[in-house]
């Protein structure tokens, strides 16, 4: 019980900090001024047009895609199990497992 909430702890940490760091720090330092991309005006490329749209809903301002969510998902959930795994490894005890628990029939 306790390596598994150890693990959900870690693993929604890691995608909680990964998902503010996209929308707090990447977001803004890629797309910068919304303005800037208004209809015509700027081509982004297959990798722009893969993680971020353009919809008349916001005025032609570029705004993530769900792709980019389940991306970042991805990233932090691998991410936390990296560092869950560390965890694993340095600070949880392992568990020892009696030889004597063999079932008598």
């Amino acid at each position: 019980m306790k390596r598994f909430l150890a693990f959900n702890i870690v693993i929604g940490g890691a995608i909680l900090i990964s998902h503010l760091v996209n929308y707090l720090i990447v977001v803004p330092c890629v797309i910068g001024n919304g303005c800037d991309y208004d209809a015509g005006k700027f081509d982004g490329g297959k990798v722009f047009e893969l993680l971020f749209e353009q919809s008349s809903d916001t005025g032609y301002h570029p705004e993530p895609t769900l792709f980019n969510f389940f991306f970042v998902t991805f990233i932090g959930a691998m991410v936390g199990i990296c560092f869950f795994k560390i965890i694993l490894r340095y600070l949880l005890p392992k568990t020892k497992v009696s030889q004597n628990c063999a079932r008598k029939t």
